[in-house]
This record gives C-alpha cells, structure tokens and sequence, in this order.
C-alpha cells in the first residue's frame, strides 16, 4: 500500500498533464480543419470530449511513469534494500504493481471502448454544429451535399456570400447559417442558362442535411463490431476497422506490464527515466508500423506485436532482477 500511494502522484500528474495538452492539440487539429470556429463553450465542449480518448490512450505510459517514479524513490530512500534484507523480498511490490497496473487497464478499457468514441463523436458533433448557426466569415469554402458556399475574402465587393447549386447562383452582401439553411441578404440570384433572374432584398435556401459517415474512432466497440460485420457482409475490406478494434484491448492489458516494467527498470537501471522514454518510442513506432502495415499482414498479429514485445521485456528484465547485483 506504501508503494502505491507513492506512486499515485506520479501516476496522475503525468496522465492530466498529458491528457491537457494532447487534447488542446487534438480540439485544435480539429477545428482549425473547420470552416466555421464553434463558440467558446462549443471549443471547450470539444476538449472536453477529447480527454476521455487520451485517458485511454495514455494510460499505460503514465503507469510505467508512476511506477519507475514510486521504485526509484524507493530505491534511494532504502526501501527496497530493507524489504530484501528482512527477507520479505520483492514480491509484495510486483504484487502491487501488477493490481495496480490491472486497475488502471480497466479504466484504460473503460475509455479505448466506451468512453473514448462517445466523446470523439461529441466533439465532431460540437464542430458540425456550429455550421448550421452563424456568420459567413471572409475566406470561408464550404460544400456541403450538392451547394457551394463561399465568402469573399476582401469583402469589397458587392457579392460578399455566394451560394451554388447544380444548375442556379445567388450571390448577396451578406449570408447566415441558420436553420439548416442559408440565409441571404440583398442581392441577386440567376440560372446557369440565364433562363431567369430576380433580385431580393432577403432570401432562404435550405442546405442538404444528409449526415457524414462517423469515424472508427467515433464508434463505440458495439458499433464499430456491427460496422465490421456489415461491412464483411459486403464484401469490404474491414482491417483497418479489425485493427483499430484490437488495439482497444491490447492498449488496457499493457497497462499492468508497463507498471512492472517500472519497478524492474528502477532496480537494474542507474536512470531508469530515459530508458522509459525509450521504451514508449519504440512502443509507440510499433504501433505507427501496424498503422502502415494494413493490407500487407494479419490485423490480429499487427495488433498483438506490440503486446509481445512488452511481454518480452517483462521476461527478460525480471530475469536481471533475479540476479545477484
């Protein structure tokens, strides 16, 4: 119990502070790809919906944090050196670390399965909403289903807001999304064959309101595996679906591996901090290389090599924490 209070502090600085940042930069990924910037509770909504995701995702690293933080203050405080010396040994503190590590891979599921798609899915729905309610700004290009929207950059000229269909153009000073339609403000409107033209001091046109696909991250696991069935039942390709499916579980059971890997790393290593950061790289381009590897191996063994390797490590660092110094 000792050592995971110690170990706690560690655990959950390093998880908001990364949560925090990496979810500025994904909320900002995100609308700054948007035409239309949502509002500030609209923005904060987003990162909100991120933190979620990244909880999962970074779970595990902030797990081998906490633990290599919690066992090298142990180690220099003499801790360790007592435990040895009673003849206790190590094996409450593996203990410990591997319940630890086990709880915080069931939050980590609780995130990559649930938790994690439904906020993702929140924060798009935040970016597309603000679409459908407010102005025009200069510069802004939309299509949206069969209708062009665009805004002049300058805003000097008398066509501030222009709207296209298929076959008709309208262009006014000025234009508001409202409604689920565009709403227009002194000027003209034509057909493409000049069949007509008329003049209007205030006009509406209501905008396509089909829904764009979700993303796999967007789905939940029930969703994402009913995804995956039909998309099977038509003959699609579903790897890159499979993979991002696995990589949900196998991210949670790292988590106790990471937390042992901690405590071994402290006792056979003079910094183990570095050696930490190592391994999360190295982690992490495995998993950029399953990313890249869809169509060219079996998702399931792309999923599954980074799992080994971590088991692998456990293997061999447990087997140098038997050794006499």
């Amino acid at each position: 119990m000792a050592w995971l209070l110690t170990a706690q502090r560690p655990f959950w600085t390093a998880l908001l502070i990364m949560a925090g940042i990496g979810g500025l930069v994904l909320a900002s990924q995100m609308m700054l790809a948007a035409p239309i910037m949502p509002g500030w509770r609209g923005i904060l909504t987003v990162i909100v919906g991120f933190v979620p995701e990244l909880f999962g995702i970074l779970g595990p690293v902030a797990a081998l944090i906490g633990s290599v933080v919690a066992s090298q203050s142990w180690k220099e405080g003499g801790e360790f050196r007592g435990l040895v010396s009673t003849g206790v040994g190590m094996a409450p503190v593996f203990k410990a670390a591997l319940l630890w590590g086990g709880l915080v891979g069931t939050g980590v599921a609780a995130c990559t399965h649930i938790l994690g798609p439904k906020g993702r899915a929140l924060s798009r729905q935040v970016v597309q909403e603000a679409l459908q309610d407010g102005p025009l700004s200069p510069g802004v290009r939309l299509q949206i289903g069969g209708v062009f929207l665009g805004a002049d950059p300058s805003g000097t000229s008398g066509a501030g807001v222009v709207v296209a269909g298929s076959d008709w153009v309208a262009w006014a000073e000025r234009g508001v999304l409202e409604d689920g339609g565009v709403q227009l403000t002194s000027g003209q409107a034509k057909a493409l064959d000049d069949s007509w033209r008329i003049r209007f001091e205030e006009a509406r046109w209501p905008l396509p309101t089909g829904r764009s696909r979700p993303h796999n991250f967007s789905r939940t696991t029930p969703e994402l595996s009913r995804h995956i069935l039909a998309q099977r039942s038509a003959r699609r390709d579903t790897g890159r679906a499979e993979l991002t499916l696995m990589k949900r579980s196998t991210l949670a059971i790292s988590a106790p591996l990471f937390a042992v890997i901690g405590v071994c790393m402290a006792l056979t290593r003079r910094r183990p901090v570095p050696w930490a950061v190592a391994l999360i790289f190295g982690v992490w381009l495995l998993q950029r290389v399953a990313d890249y590897g869809i169509g060219r191996a079996d998702s399931t063994t792309l999923a599954v090599a980074p799992l080994a390797v971590l088991c692998l490590v456990v293997v061999l660092m447990l087997r140098q924490v038997g050794r006499p110094a």
